[in-house]
């Protein structure tokens, strides 16, 4: 009975050293895969992350470096870029983790910015032949939002389609290669572009001046924008139902050939748009007060407030602005007024394609 004590001892000892090693193989085996998953892990999450990092400079207009080498989060990175016609961008990133693993992303990505690079031609755009009268003051030198003057960072007064003409005591004034012109009777001729050529055609609605559908400005778009009140946005056909003081964008879709007069602004601010289908949509007299920002009309007739920003007109008949009024050239006040449309249309690059 010893003998065979013995040998079942030692076969339980053996059976279980086998069992030992088998069991430390297969764990041994676990573990490596372990590791391997998480390299590739690692790999992959690297090469999305530099990616992602690269078209995130895109949106911030920031030129971003290539580079062949760099740490990131536990593992190394690659990244390289190739312009791929006027507006698109191949991205190329890499993770790795030395002598492994290595992930690979390729996205192809729409750089056209949208509505948002928005920078008119002048302090009044229009698309007719254009006449000033009595003592308007247009001056497209460049001011802050309150009318503070901002040396030799201006534009151009007028820029029109058609001719413009001056009369009585209207007076012009703005920015031409680089020196500032104080508003006068006798204005330099460089202050006024008359003739003006758009390669795609001059605007037809308020969405086409954001750059339209490819800018993500759809037909209608502005005007959903109003309607839906962010910012206190107002969507109106009856200038009666506005809230004063105006501000973010106001959308005013008159009746045909309705004329909106006696206008007091008080301390208004952002985009106002007044248009209809017909492009009639009458502004009769801006009487009082200040607007900050951006004008779209169909047409104006006459103007005796302070407008600071850019103003534009869709209309195609012959225009005539009376009055006393004053507008001034500001950057700052149209990057303010476009905080709403940045808000609603943010400048996301659009990612074409995606390869992993």
């Amino acid at each position: 009975m010893g003998r065979v004590a013995v040998v079942l001892v030692a076969g339980v000892i053996l059976i279980g050293g086998i069992t030992l090693l088998s069991m430390n193989k297969t764990s041994t085996e676990y573990i490596a895969r372990c590791v391997d998953q998480y390299d590739r892990a690692v790999a992959h999450s690297n090469a999305v992350s530099t990616a992602n990092m690269a078209i995130g400079s895109l949106v911030r207009g920031v030129d971003f470096q290539e580079y062949s080498s760099a740490r990131l989060f536990g593992a190394w990175v690659s990244l390289d870029t190739s312009r791929m016609g006027d507006s698109l961008v191949k991205v190329v990133a890499r993770g790795y983790v030395p002598a492994k693993d290595t992930a690979v992303v390729e996205a192809l990505v729409d750089v056209r910015q949208g509505g948002m690079s928005f920078v008119p031609r002048a302090t009044v755009v229009a698309h007719t032949s254009f006449t000033t009268r009595d003592e308007i003051v247009i001056d497209g030198r460049d001011h802050n939002a309150w009318g503070g003057l901002i040396p030799e960072t201006g534009t151009l007064a007028i820029s029109t389609t058609e001719t413009f003409r001056r009369r009585n005591d209207s007076e012009i004034g703005g920015t031409c290669a680089g020196r500032d012109y104080q508003p006068t009777t006798n204005y330099r001729s460089c202050l006024v572009e008359e003739g003006a050529v758009w390669p795609n055609g001059f605007p037809d609605t308020p969405d086409q001046i954001f750059g339209g559908q490819q800018a993500g400005f759809p037909e209608g778009h502005l005007v959903e924008i109003a309607q839906s009140g962010v910012g206190g946005s107002q969507y109106v056909t009856n200038p009666r139902d506005l809230r004063w003081p105006l501000r973010s964008l106001t959308y005013a879709n008159l009746p045909s050939s309705a004329n909106w007069t006696d206008i007091d602004f008080g301390q208004s601010s952002g985009i106002l748009v007044v248009h209809n289908t017909h492009s009639n949509a009458r502004m009769g007299t801006l009487r009082s007060g200040r607007f900050s920002g951006i004008i779209i009309a169909d047409r104006i007739d006459q103007i005796d407030n302070q407008i600071i920003g850019a103003m534009t007109l869709l209309i195609q008949a012959s225009a005539t602005w009376r009055g006393s009024g004053t507008i001034l050239f500001s950057r700052d006040a149209i990057e303010a007024g476009l905080c709403v449309l940045e808000a609603e249309n943010p400048q996301f690059p659009h990612v074409v394609s995606w390869y992993e």
